[in-house]
C-alpha cells in the first residue's frame, strides 16, 4: 500500500483497515482453497496407487514411477492451486473499487478520496484544500458504513475448510492405518519407502539361486536351468508357472514345466546357452515376482594347474611334472599325484571326482587347491574338478584329466643255446646265451628246469640254479652274459627229457616281476647214441657237398662250351648253342649259390664240433677237432675267401667285357683254371670228410663192442649169483629140521 500523507492519515484510516482486511481474507480463501484441492489430489493418487498395487502386484520398477507420478503431481497441483495465484496479489485501487460496489449511492467517492490522498496538497493537483478535505470527510464516512466480510463468499470457504480438514482426517487416518496395520503398511513399505515387501497372497513363489542384488547369476556360454518352487505357507500350491521373457531384441511368455522331486513341487525352464544378459518375471496364481535380471559370470574354472608325479620308490626317478591339455597321462602303477592349482575365482567347495571315489580339495588364500593322491588312491579312468563357487555356481563343462595306469613290465629275457641240439648225455655243458632287460633294474638271474621220464633215480626232478656270471651286472636295467650250465652234478638219468628256461626278476615292491625266457627241450641220451646220431648229421653234410662238387664240375664244363664257342668266330650267331650274356650271368648266381652251400656247410660242421666238445665226446687230445677244424672246416672257409671268389669276379669281368671275344676267351679261361683247382681242393675234403666219418663209424662200432661185451659179463655174473644160491637152496632143503 502506497505511504499515506499525515496531514489526511486520520480521515484514511477506516479505509485502509477496510482494505488489509479484505486482502488477507481474500489469501486466505486462497490458501483454503488451494490447500484442499492440493490434498484432494494427494488423497486422490495415493488411493489410485493402492488400488493400482493392490491389484496388479506392482514390481520396483513401476513402483518408482509411481512415486515419481505421486511427487510430480502434489508439487504441479502446489503449483497450480496455491502458489500461482498467490503471484497474482491484488492492487489497493482494485480491492478499493471493490469496496464501492457495496456503496453505489456514494459511487467514485473512495476511489476519488484514495488518489486524492497520494498527492501533496493543494500545489501539485491545483486544487482547493478545503474540496480535498470535503472529499476525504465524505468518503471517511462511506467507509464507516461498509463491512469488508461481506464480499467474501463464506459458503465457499466453510466448504474449502471441511474439504481441507477431510483431507486431513484421511491422512490421518492413513497413517494411523499403516503404523497399526499390515497391509497399509505393506503398501506404505513398497511404495513410498521401495521395499520388497509383498502383499498378502494364497500363492507364494520362490525363485531359487537370486544374489544379493535380487539377480539370478548365469554361467556364461552354458545353459542355465531356473528353479521356481512354491513356499509352503502358500495356501493354494495347485497353479501352474509361467514366466515372461524381456531382452534388448525379443520377449515372449512360456509355461514352466512342472516336477515332483522328493514330494516337492517344482517348476522348471532351461535357457539354453545362455550368451547376453536378459530380464525375466515369474507369476502363477495370484503370485508374481519382480522383474529379475540375468547376472552373467564365468564359469568356475582352473586357471593354472599342475599335476606332479612321484614315482615309486624303487624307480629311483625323480618327480616329473605332466604338461596340461595332453591328458590322457601315462603313470606307472604305484606312483602318486600331487595336485596344485589355482580357481578363476574364489569357491565355496571344490572335490576332485575320481573314477570310484571322491576327494576333497584343500582350499587356502588367493583361490589357491591342492591334494595328493596316494597310490592305493590313484586309480585309472577320468578325474573332474567338480566346483562350486560363492554364488553356488557349477559348470556342465568341468575341467578334468585322465589317468591310464601303466604297469611296471616284467623283465625281458632273452635265451638261446649255442653248440648243442636235441640230444645231450647226462654230463654234458650248455652254452647259454643270456640278455634280460627290465625298465629299471635286474634284481636276479635264475635258471629253471624240470626232468621227466620213466626212470626216476634222482633225488628231485625240479630245481633252479643262479647264473653266477650275471652277479656283477645285477642292479643295472641291461645285462647280457655268457653261461655254461653242467649237468654232471644233477645226475640225470638216460632217456628223460629236460626242459629248461632263463627267470630274470626285477627290483618292483611289494611283489617282485618275475619274466621268462622261451622253455628249451632237450633229451638225455647215452654217448653211443649221441654219436650215432652226430654220425647221422656229418653224413648228410658229407652228400650236400658232393652234390656242391658235382655242381662246379657242371659250372666247369659249361665255361669250356663257351670258351670254345667264343674262340670259334667263323661259327655263326644264329648257330651258337650259348648266349655268352646269359651263361656268364646264371653262371656267376650259381657260382655265389655254391659259395653261400659250402659256407652253411662249414657251419654245420663247426656246429657237429662245438656240440661233441660240449658233450665231452671229443678224446683227450683234441684229435675230433683237429681232424674236423683243420682238415674240413679251415678249408672250406678258405676256399670260399680265395678261389671261390676269384671265379665270382672273374665271371663279372667276363660279362663286362663281351664286346672284345678275344679278351673275353682268356678271362674264361683263367675262371676254368680257377674251378679245376677249386675241384681238385673239393675232392680232398671229401676224402677227409669220408675218412672221419670211417673214423666215428670205428668209434661206434668199437663202444657197441665194448657195451656188448660189458652186457655179456653182466650176464655171466648174474647166471653164476643165481647158481650159487640155487645150489645153497638145494642143500637146505636136504637137511629138514
Amino acid at each position: 500500500m502506497s505511504e499515506i500523507p499525515n496531514t489526511y492519515s486520520d480521515q484514511l484510516r477506516r479505509i485502509t483497515d477496510h482494505v488489509a482486511t479484505l486482502r488477507r481474507r481474500i489469501m486466505l480463501c486462497i490458501l483454503t482453497e488451494g490447500l484442499g484441492r492440493v490434498l484432494l489430489v494427494l488423497v486422490a493418487m495415493l488411493t489410485l496407487d493402492f488400488v493400482i498395487d493392490w491389484s496388479f502386484r506392482l514390481d520396483l520398477p513401476q513402483r518408482i514411477i509411481m512415486l515419481g507420478l505421486l511427487l510430480c503431481g502434489g508439487a504441479a497441483s502446489a503449483v497450480y492451486f496455491i502458489v500461482r495465484p498467490l503471484r497474482y496479489s491484488p492492487t489497493d485501487d482494485g480491492l478499493i473499487l471493490e469496496l464501492e460496489r457495496q456503496t453505489p449511492k456514494e459511487k467514485n467517492i473512495l476511489i476519488s478520496a484514495w488518489q486524492l490522498s497520494q498527492a501533496q496538497f493543494p500545489n501539485e493537483l491545483g486544487t482547493s484544500a478545503s474540496l480535498v478535505e470535503a472529499t476525504l470527510s465524505q468518503a471517511a464516512a462511506a467507509a464507516n458504513r461498509l463491512d469488508p466480510r461481506s464480499l467474501i463468499n463464506v459458503e465457499r470457504l466453510r466448504w474449502n475448510l471441511l474439504l481441507v480438514s477431510a483431507c486431513l482426517m484421511f491422512l490421518g487416518i492413513a497413517v494411523f492405518a499403516v503404523t497399526s496395520t499390515s497391509i497399509f503398511g505393506i503398501w506404505f513399505k513398497r511404495n513410498l519407502l521401495l521395499g520388497s515387501e509383498t502383499w498378502p497372497q494364497k500363492t507364494y513363489l520362490m525363485v531359487e539361486g537370486l544374489d544379493d542384488d535380487g539377480k539370478i547369476p548365469m554361467v556364461r556360454g552354458e545353459d542355465h536351468q531356473l528353479r521356481v518352487t512354491i513356499d509352503p505357507r502358500s495356501e493354494k500350491q495347485d497353479v501352474d508357472v509361467f514366466f515372461d521373457y524381456r531382452d534388448s531384441g525379443s520377449r515372449y511368455r512360456q509355461k514352466m514345466r512342472k516336477t515332483e522331486i522328493d514330494g516337492t513341487t517344482r517348476f522348471e525352464h532351461t535357457f539354453g546357452t545362455v550368451v547376453s544378459e536378459f530380464t525375466f518375471q515369474v507369476f502363477g496364481g495370484d503370485a508374481r515376482t519382480d522383474w529379475i535380471g540375468a547376472r552373467l559370470v564365468e564359469p568356475p574354472g582352473i586357471a593354472e594347474l599342475t599335476l606332479e608325479v612321484i614315482p615309486p620308490d624303487y624307480t629311483v626317478l625323480e618327480p616329473q611334472l605332466l604338461p596340461r591339455g595332453r591328458s590322457p597321462y601315462d603313470i606307472l602303477r604305484g606312483s602318486k599325484l600331487r595336485i596344485a592349482g589355482t580357481t578363476n575365482k574364489p569357491m565355496k567347495t571344490a572335490r576332485l571326482r575320481g573314477p570310484e571315489r571322491d576327494f576333497e580339495l584343500e582350499i587356502t588364500e588367493g583361490n589357491n587347491i591342492s591334494m595328493r593322491l596316494e597310490p592305493n588312491d590313484l586309480l585309472e579312468g577320468k578325474y573332474v574338478f567338480d566346483l562350486t563357487d560363492t554364488m553356488n555356481l557349477t559348470t556342465k563343462r568341468p575341467p578334468g584329466f585322465t589317468i591310464r595306469l601303466q604297469d611296471d613290465q616284467p623283465p625281458v629275457v632273452r635265451a638261446n643255446t649255442y653248440g648243442i641240439g636235441g640230444l645231450v648225455v647226462p654230463r654234458a655243458r650248455i652254452p647259454l646265451r643270456i640278455g634280460a632287460e627290465d625298465q629299471f633294474a635286474i634284481s636276479s638271474l635264475q635258471l629253471q628246469f624240470e626232468w621227466t621220464g620213466e626212470s626216476n633215480n634222482a633225488t628231485s626232478n625240479k630245481g633252479q640254479v643262479a647264473i653266477s656270471e650275471a652277479v656283477t651286472f645285477l642292479g643295472q636295467p641291461k645285462l647280457s652274459v655268457l653261461s655254461r650250465w653242467d649237468l654232471e652234478p644233477l645226475n640225470l638219468p638216460v632217456g628223460v627229457s629236460l626242459l629248461f628256461n632263463v627267470t630274470a626278476t626285477d627290483n618292483r615292491v611289494p611283489e617282485q616281476g618275475i619274466g621268462e625266457s622261451k622253455t628249451f627241450l632237450l633229451r638225455v641220451v647215452t654217448e653211443d647214441e649221441l654219436r650215432t646220431d652226430l654220425l647221422r648229421r656229418e653224413r648228410e653234410q658229407r652228400e650236400d657237398f658232393e652234390r656242391q662238387i658235382n655242381e662246379q664240375i657242371n659250372l666247369k664244363t659249361e665255361m669250356e662250351a663257351l670258351n670254345v664257342e667264343l674262340r670259334q668266330n667263323q661259327i655263326p650267331e644264329t648257330e651258337r648253342t650259348l648266349r655268352p650274356t646269359e651263361t656268364l650271368a646264371t653262371a656267376r648266381q650259381r657260382q655265389r649259390d655254391l659259395a653261400t652251400t659250402l659256407e652253411r656247410i662249414a657251419s654245420r660242421f663247426e656246429e657237429l664240433l662245438v656240440e661233441a666238445e660240449n658233450n665231452r665226446l671229443d678224446e683227450e687230445n683234441g684229435r675230433l677237432r683237429n681232424r674236423l677244424e683243420n682238415q674240413i672246416i679251415t678249408p672250406l672257409r678258405k676256399l670260399d675267401l680265395n678261389e671261390l671268389k676269384s671265379v665270382e669276379q672273374g665271371l663279372e669281368a667276363a660279362r663286362v667285357s663281351l664286346t672284345d671275344r678275344t679278351a673275353v676267351a682268356n678271362q674264361i679261361t683263367k675262371v676254368i683254371a680257377l674251378q679245376e683247382t677249386i675241384i681238385v681242393k673239393m675232392n680232398e675234403i671229401l676224402g677227409y670228410m669220408v675218412k672221419a666219418e670211417g673214423y666215428q663209424e670205428a668209434i661206434n662200432l668199437l663202444r657197441q663192442i665194448e657195451r656188448t661185451q660189458q652186457d655179456v659179463l653182466e650176464t655171466t655174473d648174474e647166471q653164476r649169483r643165481k647158481r650159487i644160491q640155487s645150489i645153497f637152496e638145494g642143500q637146505e632143503n636136504l637137511n629138514p629140521k
